[in-house]
């Protein structure tokens, strides 16, 4: 399988973003600046994107632009349990859909990446820990990648209403403490006004919240009525989760990897059941992928589960009614060992995908 390129740019274009990151660098915002004092920043086609600075902690400073109201969501459950001195959620990074900026190390940097800077000219007067500039495109259930060029203008077009904004911020840090919590100000394009006084606050606060997918249908395709009438096993029980693959995948037609979910079904203290790989087309949502495979299940042992357990909170929501209708129950306990222990003792399932499970193959 030949390996995938990186997008072709112009270094018309990444000049320009080079220069609006090295004044965002001299700008240094994370110094007033919290990660949760985010910006609004629409773009032309007016999808809703959202600017937040980092480095106010003291780690590795940068820029990440979050692209889409569903990430502000994700990011007021991150904040929320912050607050509540919850664990980071650790598949985030797998979920996310944004650009990322940040000023790091050299060595930090892949040939290409470099060979981009050199091309600029670019060599910091001090080659300091945070001296180079490493930008990332993240989509949900890919891999990291490079940007292509309709990236890059969005991040340089960001970057450039950020470091207008910061200097304003920097007279008047204290502003967002004016607003309620979830408003944001909204950055206006290039040109237009941009006294804090005259920018425009929206409460995000409940913005992009989806209904969970609905998966009554799985059940009438796979035989209501035939798995309804299946003899019910008093103590078997079903439990369900999915992982990510340690490492991304490659398949022929994608322009970037992805990174595979490995969605479980397992009997309670016994064995796993049922295997298959999720590619990004299955999407976020996968109470419709955890039907079918529990229907797959149980019509192929020809029996129905005393109890499903299922590893995520908002797959009961979206699945209980579908179960209900075959006279299954459902729990979302806190953790599942059986599934939990078996995903993750299969090494080798992890490392890889097999050929049979790449796009375009059955």
């Amino acid at each position: 399988m030949a390996e995938i390129s990186p997008p072709t740019v112009s270094l018309l274009l990444w000049r320009e973003l080079l220069a609006v990151s090295l004044e965002f660098k001299r700008l240094a915002p994370w110094r007033f600046m919290a990660d949760d004092m985010v910006a609004h920043v629409p773009d032309d086609g007016g999808q809703a994107n959202f600017a937040s600075v980092l480095g106010a902690n003291g780690e590795l400073c940068g820029l990440v632009l979050y692209r889409g109201e569903r990430m502000i969501a994700e990011m007021n459950d991150i904040w929320a349990d912050a607050e509540s001195g919850l664990e980071p959620d650790a598949e985030f990074e797998f979920r996310q859909n944004a650009l990322t900026l940040w000023f790091g190390p050299k060595d930090e940097l892949v040939w290409h990446e470099r060979k981009i800077l050199l091309a600029l000219h670019y060599k910091p007067r001090f080659d300091r820990a945070n001296a180079w500039p490493k930008y990332l495109s993240h989509l949900p259930h890919y891999a990291p990648w490079d940007l292509d060029a309709g990236e890059v203008r969005l991040l340089t077009d960001a970057l450039r209403r950020v470091n207008l904004f910061a200097r304003q911020l920097e007279k008047n840090p204290g502003v967002y403490a004016e607003h309620g919590v979830g408003e944001l100000p909204t950055l206006p394009a290039d040109g237009e006004a941009r006294e804090l006084a005259r920018l425009e606050w929206r409460d995000w606060a409940g913005a992009g919240r989806e209904p969970p997918a609905v998966a009554d249908g799985v059940w009438r395709g796979a035989g209501l009525e035939h798995i309804a009438g299946l003899p019910q096993e008093a103590g078997w029980c079903l439990e369900t989760d999915f992982v990510y693959a340690l490492v991304a995948a490659e398949g022929e037609g994608m322009s970037r990897p992805w990174q595979p979910r490995r969605l479980g079904v397992a009997e309670s203290g016994g064995r796993m059941l049922s295997l298959t790989v999720l590619h990004p087309a299955d999407g976020d949502d996968l109470s419709v992928s955890v039907a079918r495979e529990l229907a797959k299940v149980m019509v192929a042992r020809g029996r129905r589960p005393a109890k499903v357990l299922l590893g995520r909170e908002e797959w009961e929501r979206s699945l209980a009614a579908g179960l209900a209708r075959v006279g299954v129950p459902v729990e979302a306990p806190d953790n599942l060992p059986t599934i939990d222990n078996l995903l993750y003792q299969l090494p080798h399932l992890m490392l890889s995908v097999d050929k049979a499970h790449l796009p375009g193959k059955n």
